[in-house]
């Protein structure tokens, strides 16, 4: 008879990847910044609108993971996702 068990593990990721995304996410919000002129300005307001609060709560949200010291890989991955969801709207609105 074989018998399994199943052990429930939390994969904690290092500080230093977390970082390096809620860095990219900076670099994101500085890129905005710098571009939000013209195009952007006039014609795609509502969407950098929304594209800039969604953007400022990955943020918030990545900084208050980062203070508990519980991160998890779950997280790091789902930040990611968001992180190339970001990026991928940016362009859209750069266009």
């Amino acid at each position: 008879m074989i018998s399994t068990i199943e052990k429930t593990v939390r994969v904690k990721t290092s500080n230093i990847d977390t970082q390096v995304v809620v860095k990219k996410l900076y670099d994101l919000r500085k890129e905005l910044e710098n571009s939000y002129s013209g195009t952007l300005r006039t014609k795609k307001y509502e969407e950098t609108r929304e594209f800039t609060i969604d953007l400022n709560n990955a943020i918030f949200t990545a900084n208050q993971k980062l203070e508990g010291k519980t991160f998890l890989f779950e997280d790091m991955l789902q930040l990611e996702k968001c992180l190339q969801n970001l990026q991928k709207r940016f362009k859209g609105l750069m266009v």
